[in-house]
């Protein structure tokens, strides 16, 4: 850092709660502090911070020992263990990635995205979709667009944002891959599975009954999560009932889409990701050769 770029930091009373201390659940203990420049496992080191969270925080590091990453599926470079005054804290490497495509719509688009760009998204969703469950055996269980994150095709943006942390300019926003990411709750294998899995909104047929699960959950997801990106409103909701939860009659899926003037083939791809049997759920290959997908 220079020292022009030096003498313009601002410095708050140490007091002063900011970002994740001003979270209501905030505990110390459960953040490593970091410092701009601390180099870990003598390889990463720290450039900038990108966001926080209820219990970590994220931060832009230079890989002394970069390596390409798999397209559309967000890479964990290496993981390991820091010792902080309160204890040991885990540390994830991930690729880095920039907004997600929820944080985007919400920002630039909260209308819903234009079809083709939706085609667009859905198709990369499909493509790490295919490469989770027929080669890397894994049902991701949590696909929702506030875990696809836009990606960068070199590492310029980030060059920005590094120097932006002394010079406090609004880095631009540059297309990339989309990354899918988030992997704390997949499961490993074809199963079947059990559990709660999903934000409520988002779960399939199956995990509401509480039966066994397997990769068609994905799937499931993906064509409301098709929905959510092109629509301003969410297909389902979350709620209780006490008892039967009423029936609405003329609900139904061609009255809900009015924004598309040919909504033929969005409506046929949605149906085939929402079958209501698992078992006769398209898979992310099938679905990729979609007439829609291919308009």
């Amino acid at each position: 850092m220079s020292s022009d770029s030096a003498n313009c930091l601002r410095f708050i009373d140490s007091e002063q709660r900011v970002e994740e201390k001003e979270l209501p659940d905030y505990k110390a203990d459960w953040f490593y502090s970091v410092e701009l420049g601390q180099v870990f496992q003598g390889r990463y080191q720290i450039l900038a911070k990108f966001s926080f969270g209820s219990s970590s925080t994220s931060w832009l590091a230079r890989d002394l020992d970069s390596r390409q990453a798999r397209r559309n599926v967000r890479s964990l470079h290496d993981s390991f263990e820091i010792q902080g005054p309160d204890g040991s804290h885990v540390v994830l490497v991930l690729e880095p990635a920039q907004m997600s495509l929820r944080d985007m719509k919400t920002v630039f688009r909260p209308e819903g995205f234009d079809e083709d760009m939706v085609k667009c998204a859905i198709i990369e969703l499909l493509k790490a979709l295919d490469f989770l469950h027929t080669q890397a055996k894994i049902v991701h269980t949590d696909i929702h667009p506030g875990n696809m994150l836009l990606g960068a095709y070199d590492n310029e943006i980030f060059m920005e944002l590094e120097e932006a942390e002394s010079r406090f300019p609004v880095p631009r926003k540059r297309g990339g891959p989309m990354l899918l990411s988030d992997y704390d709750e997949a499961r490993i294998g074809h199963g079947p599975h059990g559990g709660d899995i999903m934000p409520l909104e988002y779960r399939a047929p199956e995990t509401l009954l509480y039966v066994g699960w397997s990769y068609p959950v994905d799937i499931w997801s993906v064509g409301l999560t098709a929905w959510d990106l092109l629509r301003n409103k969410r297909l389902f909701t979350a709620r209780k009932w006490l008892g039967l939860a009423p029936f609405r009659e003329g609900r139904t899926l061609e009255s809900l889409e009015t924004k598309l003037k040919d909504k033929t083939g969005f409506l046929r791809f949605i149906r085939r990701a929402l079958t209501w049997l698992p078992e006769e759920r398209a898979t992310a290959k099938e679905l990729l050769q979609d007439p829609w997908l291919a308009c």
